[in-house]
């Protein structure tokens, strides 16, 4: 029963901390993801606003010049002269992705890894001379969300089973005093049960010779101590049962039998008046 017990609680203390970690990954994994996809446009809106600022300041179309910051070097970029959509310099070395596209931001899937492009317009005296487009895969992104995934997958697993051994020994620790102060009721219950045997049997012996003398009055005392000590008989046989080393037996009781025998005690014990009526045949089913 009691490592039934130890077994509930540290698992409901595994339980709560996985919820907790479950929540809180969810939402590291979120936010994160969040902040990856914030990044990259950011990245890629930065790339493509500072060549239009170069074209505005040339006042012409021109093709994309290079870029030497190494944090640049994954975004491709491309001039396309408007109208017409034109591309500028070499269109060989310009990806057949990377084109202008009516959204701002348009995200694609080529090869199999999903692409974010952007469209930033070059304008030179409030007229729209070309469309400066960025894009690079957003596969790193990806990885790193993937990576932490598994982190947290992982970490929750261990911290669940550290959890679940530290719940199993705080809870040992937290039902022992119990399990001594029912160990304790049941010996108890034991050792009177058996240290009543050995009177019972002194007064039933002596009883059985004043019977000879007063049948009634033996008969009526015999009857007390038989009642005593059918009783010891019960606890010894409840504290086995709770202690597991034994099977209750179950069987049908005759009601009226019993309950004539509690008022006759408690009108020689308590001069109460009782009347018990009804079928002497009533019988409690075992159960």
């Amino acid at each position: 029963m009691f490592r039934w017990l130890r077994l509930r609680l540290a698992a409901s203390h595994a339980i709560v901390l996985v919820v907790i970690l479950l929540v809180l990954g969810t939402l590291v994994q979120f936010l994160l993801s969040r902040s990856l996809d914030r990044s990259a446009t950011n990245q890629l809106l930065q790339q493509a606003t500072d060549q239009a600022e170069r074209l505005d300041e040339n006042g012409a179309a021109a093709p994309p010049a290079d870029v030497d910051a190494p944090s640049a070097a994954a975004v491709k970029v491309a001039v396309f002269r408007s109208p017409g959509d034109v591309p500028m310099g070499e269109p060989s070395e310009i990806p057949s992705w990377l084109r202008h596209y009516p959204a701002k931001v348009t995200d694609l899937n080529v090869s199999g890894e999903r692409v974010r492009v952007v469209s930033v317009p070059a304008i030179v005296n409030g007229t729209t001379i070309a469309w400066v487009v960025a894009g690079r895969s957003l596969l790193p992104e990806e990885r790193l969300v993937d990576r932490v995934r598994l982190l947290l997958l992982f970490g929750g697993g261990v911290a669940a089973l550290a959890s679940l051994a530290g719940g199993w020994w705080l809870a040992g620790r937290a039902v022992r005093p119990v399990e001594r102060a029912y160990e304790a009721q049941a010996g108890f219950a034991a050792d009177a049960s058996h240290e009543l045997r050995t009177p019972l049997a002194f007064i039933r012996s002596g009883v059985e010779v004043l019977s000879e003398h007063d049948s009634a009055l033996g008969a009526e005392v015999l009857s007390e101590v038989d009642y005593l000590a059918g009783l010891s008989e019960r606890l010894l046989r409840l504290a086995r049962a709770e202690r597991g080393q034994m099977t209750l037996e179950r069987a049908p009781v005759r009601v009226a039998e019993v309950c004539r025998s509690a008022a006759r005690r408690s009108q020689a014990a308590h001069a109460t008046l009782l009347a018990v009526g009804g079928d002497d045949e009533i019988v409690g089913a075992a159960g």
